[in-house]
């Protein structure tokens, strides 16, 4: 285990996550309001870019072929809404991931750096998931999804 993942289970056991090691990455739940996620925390160590954290959370549902085009057209203005991270369809097995990374040059990770890294991941996907669901069962528009996000409402 390198130094940012070494770090970050440090970070994840002072703050109760439990966790496990498999493959080279950090394997944690998460039970939100609106679904039960996946999420990996792995490193990577890039040339020119040093040392990065790479967040991804995932989808509880994937997307049949045949709804792929509408839940593209829903992510990318899920991802035109967001700062920080971005939505991802891996359109060969239809599974949705959110994704934050943050490079880290100097391999120094701190907890004011990690902790709106996972937690902005992880509360992104939750948050989203009503409207993308809406969209997929076909019971509203991907515009109209975003409108009653961005207000506050529910799907």
């Amino acid at each position: 285990m390198g130094k940012i993942l070494t770090f970050v289970g440090q970070f994840l056991e002072r703050d109760g996550w439990p966790y496990e090691m498999e493959e080279g990455a950090l394997r944690l739940r998460y039970s939100g309001k609106h679904g039960y996620y996946s999420v990996s925390v792995e490193e990577r160590l890039e040339e020119r870019r040093g040392y990065q954290v790479v967040i991804d959370s995932f989808c509880p549902v994937n997307i049949p072929p045949e709804r792929r085009l509408v839940a593209v057209e829903f992510l990318g203005r899920a991802n035109f809404s967001v700062s920080l991270g971005q939505f991802e369809l891996i359109s060969e097995r239809g599974e949705i991931r959110y994704r934050t990374s943050l490079d880290v040059f100097d391999g120094e990770l701190s907890d004011n750096l990690f902790r709106p890294l996972l937690y902005t991941n992880i509360h992104r996907m939750d948050f989203f998931l009503p409207g993308l669901l809406a969209v997929l069962y076909g019971r509203t528009t991907p515009r109209e999804a975003m409108d009653i996000l961005a207000a506050g409402g529910t799907l």
